[in-house]
Order: C-alpha cells, then sequence, then structure tokens
C-alpha cells in the first residue's frame, strides 16, 4: 500500500523535467517554461520545497505557497485527489477511508512545512529590519542616479527607499561572484507600527548566473511591490 512517503520520495525535478525543460538558477531551484501560461521562466521547482507558477498559483510570501507532487499532478491533468495517487503509484481500489486518512495526513505536513517556514520568514525579517542594510543600499549617493537611468525621479526613489548596493557577493552552483545591485524594498502596512519593511531583493547588474533577482536574506521570499501611492502613509 503506498503512502505520503513513498509519494515526497519521488524526485520532483526529475518527474516535472520530463514535462518542461528546466534549467537550474540556484543550489536547489529550477526555473522554465509554464505548462499552463506559457511563461518562460515563471514557472519554478525546488528540490525542498515544491513548485508553483507566479501566473498560475499565488507567489509564495505574496498569499501563496509551494506546492507537492500531488499538486502537480492534480493540476497538470485535472484530476482529483484519488486519481493523482493512482498515477503516482496508488491502487485503484483504495478505499475512501484511507483516501481520508491520506488527505488528513497531507493537510499535517503541508501545516508543518508552512509553519516551519513562517518561522524561517519571521526570523529573516527581524534581521533585516535591525541590520540597517537597507538604508544603507537607499542612502548610497549613486542610488537616485542609478534609478534615475530607468526613469524614476528622485523623488519616488526616496519615497519607496530604493537603493544601491555597489558590490555583494552571491552564489551559483556551489560557485561564488559579486556583482552591483539596486536594491528594491517591500512594505507592508499595520495599524500599530506603520509601514513596515518585510523584504528587500537585490536587482543585478551584468550578465549573471542564476537569475537578476535575489533576496537579501534566505527565507525572505517574494512579495507584491507596493504601488498604491495615493493612500501609502508614513
Amino acid at each position: 500500500m503506498i503512502d505520503l512517503t513513498d509519494i515526497h520520495a519521488i524526485n520532483l525535478v526529475d518527474f516535472i523535467g520530463r514535462d518542461t525543460s528546466l534549467k537550474k538558477v540556484s543550489a536547489h531551484e529550477w526555473a522554465g517554461a509554464c505548462l499552463k501560461c506559457g511563461g518562460k521562466d515563471r514557472f519554478r521547482v525546488n528540490d525542498e520545497k515544491g513548485f508553483f507558477c507566479r501566473q498560475c498559483q499565488d507567489e509564495p510570501g505574496s498569499g501563496g505557497h509551494w506546492h507537492d507532487i500531488l499538486d502537480y499532478v492534480q493540476w497538470r491533468d485535472g484530476i482529483s485527489f484519488k486519481q493523482a495517487i493512482i498515477k503516482l503509484g496508488g491502487k485503484s481500489d483504495i478505499t475512501p477511508e484511507r483516501l481520508d486518512q491520506l488527505a488528513a495526513e497531507r493537510r499535517q505536513v503541508i501545516h508543518e512545512r508552512q509553519q516551519q517556514e513562517e518561522i524561517i520568514r519571521q526570523d529573516a525579517i527581524t534581521k533585516l529590519r535591525t541590520g540597517g542594510d537597507w538604508q544603507e543600499y537607499a542612502a548610497h549617493p549613486e542610488a537616485v542616479c542609478r534609478w534615475a537611468e530607468r526613469g524614476l525621479t528622485p523623488d519616488w526613489v526616496t519615497y519607496y527607499g530604493l537603493g544601491y548596493c555597489p558590490e555583494r557577493t552571491y552564489g551559483h552552483n556551489g560557485d561564488a561572484f559579486t556583482a552591483a545591485s539596486l536594491t528594491i524594498p517591500y512594505w507592508r502596512w499595520s495599524n500599530i507600527d506603520g509601514w513596515q519593511i518585510i523584504g528587500l531583493r537585490h536587482r543585478l547588474f551584468g550578465d549573471v548566473p542564476g537569475g537578476r533577482y535575489r533576496p537579501h536574506l534566505p527565507g525572505l521570499g517574494n512579495h507584491l511591490f507596493y504601488t498604491d501611492p495615493m493612500t501609502r502613509k508614513f
């Protein structure tokens, strides 16, 4: 009798790689074209976390979460949870009681994983807020001119806290390299604390391996950039 351990032991990168060409973009993550929407690099697979498409599912950190291999088969083939289990090696005569048990076990696994990810994310946000790096990037003397090259006025650069990082070390497939970057802080409104920074991404300059956008700290995840200047408060 197959169980969730057997299913989750299936190599997700290899499994999805049969359907779409995947290119390694970091130590544990691959990018490729989405089967559904056709986006060239918005489909991501992580060998530790799962998969998502920025167009078809909400992005982790922006209301969404990583999806497992059962989600993938259901999404790809438009089939039920039971049919996905059978397709991944389960018996066709699986009982309703066993199916309910598997569904409950899966919900628990997902819940525990999301709890752990939230702990890591909150720890990263605390480090970001207390570290002061984003303020240094925003105050860099080249920040305004670098963003002006992309059409932003000094007022908007200051308004959003956009910055410039002259040099930082990154990794790709075990190799290290340095690059300058534009820095983009992400904000969230709290009625108690006002606007609080919850993320920071680097947009790297040059032809760099593994993609131009990198989180400032592992665990920060991705967020939707704040785009309503009419209601933002300080």
